[in-house]
């Protein structure tokens, strides 16, 4: 039976309450229990992709999952996010999943969290680099997403007044744990990232949180409200996520509030990890997901040498087996952790520069949502101009041009570029970096003319 918005909240909220400890415990393993629990998890996943995923079950012939063991991993074949796409009716284990259905469903999601066939949860991603990505997670791995974030954040105690500016859309992971959250133990308010900023500033200074989350890129606009006297808020919890957190801009936000950060990794695909106050690399969560650090052929690089990407096998979500599945984040691999057996590295990658239309400051999710969560839209690369932007994009089977022009015209206007000028250009294809393989997906405009965008 579906439940309303309310219910499901209450029924999440219970279930993630009772599942942070837990997550709070596995945290201390140490890298032998790591390791048992990561070969006995491997083990069902790939029986389990084997059985009911088509796309897996050719892959993983020959493969036995009952014997397989963790360091026989590397034997099996990679997993692309294009690969993915392109197979997603058969990598998927549930034959009611189909790509098609997973994204009319993203696209019809508004702001309350709504689960697909009472089963699923249903999230889409952009990312920094890469096809945009759909995922489906089951009620038991959503769970333990957002148990995680939780338990690997700065936990705020019972009644603190905590604000999340993140993702609008409950079609993006942020977005919908925040959304699931609301009305917990802590007094949750989320504001849309997209709004204007004064309007964010005025939303924050009538909640006044006690602890604050956001993109680095936002609380870097909020720390000049600040020093400008029109944001009023003191809070002493700060959690930044999503983008690459430079050290300058830490040291303003910091400065500025005076409250130190934790920063955030939390992916799509299942990765999480974090960095504290002080610490110099993030520890990543090796009890959830395997994690491994690859050069440019999908060969295991040296502790400190900076990888092309990172293979990343979740072992909590069912619904959509991801193995050895491609991020093109680089890590480097720094020394072990004396109190516990997880993957401690440094993280390069991840940034979303601010777009500026003279005064006016425009953070990237006002574009990239519309784009994103256009079913047809299968690459992309938005480009800033003097007046609006200009998007390169990717397709499958018909995009309505008129409607995403629209969306993206009325995105800027909310947030006060007045006449936003929008252009869209269907390519075959997108032009990759040649230093890195990546695409700039966000270009402002001081780098526009530079951006080769596409190729037709």
């Amino acid at each position: 039976m579906t439940s309303s918005p309310e219910g499901l909240r209450s029924r999440f909220l219970a279930a993630v309450r009772a599942r942070v400890p837990t997550h709070l415990e596995q945290m201390r393993w140490d890298r032998r229990r790591i390791h048992t629990h990561q070969e006995r998890l491997l083990c069902l996943l790939l029986s389990h992709a084997k059985q009911h995923s088509p796309f897996h079950a050719e892959r993983l012939a020959g493969i036995d999952p009952e014997t397989f063991a963790l360091n026989q991993l590397s034997s099996l074949p990679v997993m692309t996010k294009k690969e993915m796409m392109e197979a997603y009716d058969d990598v998927v284990t549930d034959r009611r999943l189909t790509r098609e259905r997973v994204q009319t469903h993203l696209a019809a999601t508004a702001q309350d969290p709504v689960m697909l066939d009472d089963a699923f949860f249903a999230i889409s991603t952009g990312g920094s680099s890469g096809l945009k990505g759909t995922f489906v997670y089951t009620w038991d791995g959503m769970v333990d997403f957002a148990s995680r974030m939780i338990a690997q954040g700065d936990r705020a105690p019972p009644g603190t007044a905590v604000a999340n500016v993140l993702a609008p859309s409950v079609a993006h992971s942020s977005g919908l744990v925040s959304a699931l959250l609301v009305g917990g133990p802590v007094g949750l308010t989320h504001i849309p990232a997209t709004l204007p900023l004064q309007e964010i500033v005025t939303r924050l200074n009538e909640c006044r949180p006690e602890s604050l989350m956001s993109y680095a890129s936002i609380l870097n606009l909020l720390a000049e409200e600040l020093r400008a006297g029109r944001l009023s808020i003191r809070p002493t919890r700060i959690r930044t996520a999503a983008e690459q957190l430079e050290p300058e801009v830490e040291a303003r936000i910091t400065a500025a509030f005076g409250a130190p950060i934790t920063d955030i990794f939390a992916s799509s695909e299942g990765l999480f990890g974090v960095r504290r106050p002080n610490e110099a690399a993030f520890t990543f969560w090796r009890d959830l997901t395997i994690v491994e650090l690859v050069d440019e052929r999908y060969g295991p690089v040296a502790p400190g040498m900076p990888s092309s990407a990172v293979l990343v096998t979740n072992l909590f979500n069912r619904a959509q087996p991801l193995i050895r599945y491609v991020l093109e984040d680089r890590f480097a691999r720094r020394p072990d952790a004396s109190g516990h057996g997880h993957l401690v590295a440094t993280v390069q990658g991840r940034s979303m520069k601010t777009f500026r239309y003279g005064d006016k400051k425009v953070h990237p999710l006002t574009v990239l949502a519309p784009v994103v969560e256009a079913p047809a839209v299968v690459d992309y690369q938005i480009c800033q101009t003097a007046d609006g932007v200009h998007a390169n994009l990717v397709v499958r089977d018909t995009l309505d041009q008129a409607v995403l022009t629209a969306d993206l015209r009325r995105a800027l206007a909310e947030v006060g570029l007045p006449h936003p000028r929008v252009s869209i250009r269907i390519v075959d294809a997108l032009e990759r970096d040649r230093a890195t393989g990546k695409i700039r997906r966000l270009v402002p405009l001081d780098a526009s003319a530079d951006a080769t965008g596409a190729r037709a």
